[in-house]
């Protein structure tokens, strides 16, 4: 997994001094996958999770984009794009 080579830049001794991390992107993969559980052992926070407006987020959604629908097999939506945080003065205040 390539964000586990990334992640392990957090515990490198050239960076301890670095206080805030924001690791941002298309990771393609849905909720529930092992990704999750990867950030969170890092302390790390899904922003959207802990800031979103309730929805679900989606950013494939192939019922609303002909694009995704023809690139889907299931037909299911997702989240594939992320925004994770770890930094010392806890999560970001969304006004």
């Amino acid at each position: 997994m390539q964000v586990e080579t990334i992640l392990s830049l957090k515990h490198d001794p050239r960076f301890l001094e670095v206080k805030d991390w924001l690791i941002l992107g298309d990771f393609n993969i849905r909720f529930g996958d092992r990704l999750e559980s990867v950030m969170a052992h890092n302390q790390f926070v899904d922003l959207w999770g802990e800031h979103g407006s309730g929805s679900e987020g989606y950013t494939f959604l192939p019922s609303a984009n002909s694009l995704a629908s023809l690139n889907s097999r299931t037909g299911r939506p997702g989240r594939l794009d992320r925004w994770f945080l770890s930094s010392e003065y806890g999560s970001l205040k969304v006004h």
